[in-house]
């Protein structure tokens, strides 16, 4: 379970053992919110859970952004819609709202 792998990484994710906490934080938190939570890297926390599901380490290039390729089974002619949430972040706002 990737709560366990969660709470072995950093042991103040120990909270997540809280039913009522787990529902209501689990939804909202982000990444970025439970990387700063366990004063780790946000990128350390994304290849930890990777790497116990079997995914591929995601590498950082030396600017910190993600280094990607589109999947194959990506096919662009399959998007019908598109949203760009990064004003939405800025404004605070949780894109899937």
């Amino acid at each position: 379970m990737l709560e366990d792998i969660l709470i072995q990484y950093v042991s103040a994710f120990k909270k997540l053992k809280n039913p009522v906490l787990r529902q209501t934080i689990a939804k909202v938190a982000t990444f970025q919110q439970a990387a700063a939570i366990g004063n780790v890297k946000v990128e350390e926390l994304v290849n930890t859970l990777r790497k116990h599901v079997g995914q591929d380490l995601m590498e950082i290039n030396e600017m910190g952004k993600y280094v990607t390729e589109k999947p194959s089974w990506f096919r662009a002619e399959a998007v019908v819609k598109e949203l760009d949430a990064r004003d939405m972040l800025a404004r605070s706002e949780h894109p899937v709202n």
